[in-house]
């Protein structure tokens, strides 16, 4: 979706911190000029990776956002609890 109208979506959605996004059959992290998009989805099934991913799994999962003053953790984790990647953010409290 990023890519669409010449990328004007990609610039929208790196106006805020993350994207998060319910699609397909996977958990993934995809990182595009510095911004950081989230993929998660209760099933399993079909595997077809960003050409940016940097974590790929075929999980059913979701994620848990935990958010301080100082920083916001991303854990993408599987139905059972278990971790599946983490990516932790700075939170500017100048904001």
């Amino acid at each position: 979706m990023r890519a669409k109208e010449g990328g004007a979506w990609h610039k929208l959605f790196s106006r805020g911190a993350i994207a998060i996004t319910g699609f397909g059959y996977f958990a993934e992290r995809a990182e595009v000029d510095g911004f950081t998009y989230y993929n998660t989805a209760l099933g399993v099934g079909a595997k077809y990776p960003d050409r940016q991913s940097k974590f790929f799994a075929s999980a059913a999962s979701y994620v848990l956002l935990t958010i301080t003053k100082s920083k916001m953790v991303v854990e993408l984790k599987s139905l059972d609890g278990s971790v599946l990647d983490r990516k932790e953010f700075a939170v500017d409290a100048t904001e």
